[in-house]
């Protein structure tokens, strides 16, 4: 009788240690799925940058007006929810050979410290990582993992028509 009362007593020990390994594990597997999806957010807004500065250099190549450029970049940055207009973006346009150097947007966009010959232009957009612009970033900050307040930045150049 002995035997069936011992096996009966660590069978439920056993229970009590799987829900305390769940217990453990469970937050683990909760802040690896946030900052998986919160990584992915940026990996997706950066190609977006990416993409808005190649269509904004091949507009500018067409046609160096800043207004036309920020259109073409603000369709591209509309697949985020992000505006030039609403300052959560911004939109350089250089061209070395008119001597044309206009940013326009809120935040800070510099310049790139490369040189462009003549006869290329270049468009930067700059989109900083904010809550507008990533909506889930932010959700680890207490645990030491935060993407707010970096600040993609993507230039693209392309041979004036």
């Amino acid at each position: 009788m002995k035997t069936g009362r011992l096996t009966r007593s660590r069978r439920h020990l056993r229970r009590g240690g799987l829900v305390v390994e769940a217990l453990m594990i469970i937050p683990l597997l909760v802040i690896a799925t946030i900052a998986t999806i919160e990584f992915g957010s940026v990996i997706s807004l950066q190609q977006t940058v990416n993409q808005a500065a190649i269509e904004g250099a091949r507009a500018a190549a067409k046609d160096q007006d800043i207004n036309y450029v920020v259109s073409v970049v603000n369709g591209v940055l509309s697949q985020q929810g992000i505006s030039i207009d609403d300052d959560v973006a911004a939109v350089r346009l250089e061209d070395p050979e008119n001597d044309f150097n206009e940013k326009e947007g809120e935040p800070d966009c510099p310049a790139p410290s490369s040189d462009l010959t003549n006869g290329n232009i270049r468009v930067t957009v700059c989109v900083p990582v904010s809550a507008t612009s990533v909506p889930i970033a932010g959700q680890l900050a207490d645990f030491g993992f935060s993407l707010l307040g970096n600040s993609l930045r993507q230039s693209a150049v392309a041979r004036k028509e």
